[in-house]
């Protein structure tokens, strides 16, 4: 018929659970792998320092030996045609030496960390339930604002609509529909950035409230919560959201740069790398302190953490982070 109709659909779902089944998705896509039939520890959360995720494989070798790895997988998506730049970590990583790394590196920066102490002791224990309370109003008024502003977003388009056929049609002067046009359009800007905004004032409630629930279920998160690798697994994802593998380069004998090793960046859900507690009056603690919050990152110096190929390593690399150290930085221990 050629003719364009338009029709209000309600609202059927929460603006909150829609994010949070998107976010899941985006998150089983991320991670899946339909092959894969062991557990990897860091999966979903390891990064390339080239932006593309890591993945991890098991292999078992003619020896009888398992080799255990973590991979960019740059390398099989331009094997299947896909158009990349190359990728300068070209080492694997042996899979339970990243492991114990980034979990060592993770329990440093938690056991130092004030503002977990302090948030448990304060928000976790004490206010939580009013806490709770509070989102879940916030929440509401916010799916509340979400809804009006959809409203009058559609009426916005609606009235557009019927603006242009008034221009098509030639019943109103070309002016006084322009001048009208932009009025509507600047509305409609308006209520889409009022939209961005609602949905993130949401996503941000949702994030504090999954992180007090984290808090309040991991108080004794150190000692009893990694006893196993799903439950390290969980405590994890609770506190940082990726942690991102960089190559590290020094000159052979020929002046060409190799790799040798990596390092890794955790990056954390909150800033709570180097926070510190400060008191207002350092000669008289009564008068209280204050907290100052720190980063969200947390970079390690150089790791030998690559996977070995042929025969097992026999000596260790030492750190070439240690300026004060008499042996030279290729010798070995």
């Amino acid at each position: 018929s050629e003719k364009e109709y338009v029709y209000q659909i309600p609202q059927i779902i929460s603006v909150s659970l829609y994010r949070k089944v998107q976010k899941r998705l985006k998150e089983n896509q991320r991670i899946s792998d339909n092959n894969k039939k062991h557990f990897g520890l860091l999966d979903g959360l390891l990064e390339c320092s080239c932006g593309l995720r890591m993945s991890s494989t098991s292999k078992k070798r003619p020896s009888g030996k398992t080799t255990e790895t973590y991979f960019c997988v740059s390398k099989s998506r331009k094997w299947r045609g896909e158009d990349l730049s190359d990728c300068n970590n070209q080492k694997s990583c042996e899979r339970g030496l990243t492991d114990k790394s980034v979990v060592k590196l993770v329990k440093s920066v938690v056991n130092d960390s004030v503002t977990l102490k302090e948030q448990f002791k304060s928000e976790v224990l004490a206010t939580k339930i009013e806490d709770d309370q509070q989102i879940k109003t916030q929440k509401k008024s916010f799916e509340d604002k979400v809804r009006r502003n959809q409203k009058s977003l559609e009426n916005t388009i609606q009235n557009i609509a019927k603006i242009e056929i008034e221009r098509i049609q030639g019943r109103k002067d070309p002016k006084v529909v322009e001048l009208i046009l932009q009025g509507l359009e600047d509305e409609k800007d308006h209520y889409e950035r009022e939209y961005k905004r609602f949905v993130q004032e949401i996503e941000d409630l949702d994030e504090r409230k999954q992180w007090l629930d984290w808090l309040s279920k991991y108080g004794d998160f150190i000692n009893r919560k990694t006893s196993t690798p799903k439950k390290t697994r969980e405590w994890l994802e609770g506190l940082i959201t990726k942690v991102i593998v960089s190559p590290e380069f020094e000159e052979d004998r020929d002046g060409k740069q190799i790799q040798y090793g990596h390092n890794i960046t955790v990056q954390f859900k909150m800033k709570i790398v180097g926070d510190k507690l400060e008191y207002k009056d350092t000669t008289n603690n009564s008068f209280g302190y204050e907290i100052k919050t720190g980063r969200n990152k947390k970079k390690s110096g150089a790791l030998d953490i690559s996977a070995s190929v042929g025969k097992p390593k026999k000596k260790q690399m030492i750190s070439r982070t240690d300026s004060n150290c008499p042996i030279r930085s290729n010798q070995l221990l």
